[in-house]
């Protein structure tokens, strides 16, 4: 995780919180924040696949899901440049 944690910061993604469940096919979900707002960026073990989610109250709502993206750390932070590309145009 260190290796995206150094590519996230390039990006301006700021990891607030981490959890991580060997039980769950070694899924994990992380509590991001980008630009002051917060997301929830999900691993999902058994598909092996990864997803940024908006993170408020009310709603949750997929931003982008790349199935099949395993856990290289140059695949996590290019899905984050992706992603980022997403939240300015939206911003």
């Amino acid at each position: 995780m260190s290796e995206v944690e150094v590519g996230m910061k390039e990006i301006q993604f700021v990891t607030t919180e981490h959890h991580y469940h060997a039980n769950s096919f070694g899924s994990w979900y992380s509590l991001v924040r980008y630009k002051g707002r917060e997301y929830s960026l999900v691993f999902d073990g058994r598909d092996s696949s990864l997803e940024l989610r908006t993170k408020d109250d009310l709603t949750e709502a997929v931003i982008l899901n790349k199935p099949k993206i395993g856990l290289n750390p140059k695949n996590i932070i290019s899905f984050l440049k992706g992603c980022e590309n997403i939240l300015d145009s939206s911003l």
